[in-house]
């Protein structure tokens, strides 16, 4: 493995990271879950690649620097995405669990009816 091929998969890892940190900033999960396989293959390309050479000593500070920047940015913003849909699912659980009453409820007949709270339906539409 030369030095030029280790730093062209470090570039790549970081760039696939730059891609991944700005989803998760946008709080878009589904393009952030997309790369995933794409920085697990870089990553393990990388790993192999630095275990076949004893050049990756030499791999440019610089280049280190900002993906070790870059890996610590992703793994803060995998938490606080990880928070955030706790979050939602704890908010999905109580609703679904609350006790307040219903005012209007669809009846058994197909129509509305007063509802007493006993019993309600949920649904839950994941947008894509």
């Amino acid at each position: 493995m030369t030095m030029a091929s280790l730093s062209d998969l470090a570039r790549k890892l970081y760039d696939i990271l730059v891609i991944e940190n700005q989803a998760l900033r946008d709080v878009d999960f589904r393009t952030a879950g997309q790369i995933l396989p794409h920085k697990q293959a870089c990553i393990d390309a990388l790993v192999a690649a630095r275990q076949q050479t004893s050049e990756a000593h030499g791999l440019l500070a610089d280049g280190v620097v900002r993906l070790e920047r870059a890996l610590e940015e992703n793994r803060l913003l995998l938490q606080r995405a990880m928070q955030v849909q706790s979050r939602i699912m704890s908010l999905l659980a109580q609703a679904a669990r609350s006790d307040a009453p219903m005012g209007t409820a669809y009846g058994a007949r197909g129509g509305y009816s007063q509802g007493d709270g006993a019993s309600r339906a949920m649904a839950i539409h994941k947008r894509i």
